[in-house]
């Protein structure tokens, strides 16, 4: 499963139990999102939204890059330019 670090800005999805989730990094750490964690309760098939994530391996950047691909070099409003081929992040 992929591991990302949570940066800002926040961000929220709809959990396999129905529930809305919302997701955001804190000040003083890293705060990581864990598609394996059962506690996150990711749908099937979940995909990470276009910003607030920053990958920390393999799966998780290749995930980014794909769901990024329509967006990059343009202007979200109030987002601004979505990453482009983001490295792996390591704390």
């Amino acid at each position: 499963m992929a591991l990302y670090a949570v940066v800002m800005p926040c961000f929220t999805y709809r959990g396999a139990s129905g529930l809305t989730r919302h997701v955001q990094a804190v000040a003083w750490g890293t705060t990581r999102f864990d598609t394996a964690d059962p506690a996150l309760d990711l749908p099937v098939g979940w995909t990470p939204p276009v910003i607030g994530l920053r990958p920390m391996d393999a799966e998780a950047k290749a995930a980014l890059d794909s769901v990024r691909a329509p967006y990059v070099g343009k202007q979200l409003p109030g987002i601004g330019l979505v990453p482009d081929n983001e490295q792996i992040w390591v704390p």
